[in-house]
């Protein structure tokens, strides 16, 4: 088999794999982070929102961040978890 560029050991199916699964536990773990981070920072407007002195325009404005903040989120967990699907698929465990 040939050698990978700048590397003298050379490529393997297990080499493949491991470097695969490595990259797929890496992306679980940042899966399971981002809603912990949604939440906590989520928490934290909330709280601050309802405060008795904040009404109106700025209690609106703080929740449209926060929802705006909380979609975004959403959207970078939709990205890891499809490339965690093209991680499995090019990994063979995963239906083309």
């Amino acid at each position: 088999m040939p050698n990978a560029p700048g590397n003298s050991e050379p490529v393997t199916i297990k080499t493949q794999y491991d470097k695969l699964a490595e990259d797929w536990r890496h992306i679980n773990t940042m899966i399971w982070g981002v809603p912990a981070v949604a939440i906590s920072i989520m928490t934290g407007l909330i709280f601050a929102a309802y405060q008795p002195q904040l009404e109106g325009w700025p209690r609106i404005m703080s929740l449209g961040v926060g929802a705006l903040l909380l979609f975004a989120l959403t959207v970078e967990v939709i990205k890891k978890v499809t490339h965690e699907r093209n991680i499995w698929m090019v990994a063979g465990f995963g239906k083309a």
